[in-house]
């Protein structure tokens, strides 16, 4: 019981080490970019981190200064609520909203669970407390 309770802590450690390293990888990248990119990289960064399982981006398109158009493809509409909410949750994101979701064609003939294709718009602003 003793060494299986060790065997856990030691797994549990070595998850959280990789872990910490990745983050340190991303601290080092984001102290080598200028100033007027600082945003752009910690959006990004924030975006990457909302993607729940079951969902994959196709593209991510800055339209302008603070809007930010996702497209991407889900399982279901669960999987695309959960984004919206991880998005909306992020400190850069003053507001991710569903613009349009579509079943990709012959997607009717029950043969196959086909994806859904979504488009997200996120408002992007200064650091939301």
């Amino acid at each position: 019981m003793v060494e299986q309770e060790h065997q856990r802590m030691e797994a549990l450690f070595n998850k959280n080490m990789k872990e910490q390293q990745v983050m340190k990888k991303a601290l080092i990248v984001g102290s080598k970019i200028n100033s007027n990119q600082s945003l752009t990289y910690r959006v990004m960064a924030q975006i990457a981190s909302s993607v729940p399982k079951r969902v994959r981006f196709t593209s991510i398109t800055f339209m302008d200064n603070n809007t930010v158009q996702i497209k991407g493809e889900a399982y279901g509409d669960n999987d695309i609520l959960k984004l919206i909410s991880n998005l909306n949750q992020q400190r850069f994101i003053l507001q991710a909203s569903l613009a349009s979701m579509k079943l990709p064609k012959g997607s009717n003939d029950g043969k196959k669970k086909s994806m859904k294709a979504f488009r997200i718009n996120c408002t992007i602003g200064k650091e939301v407390s």
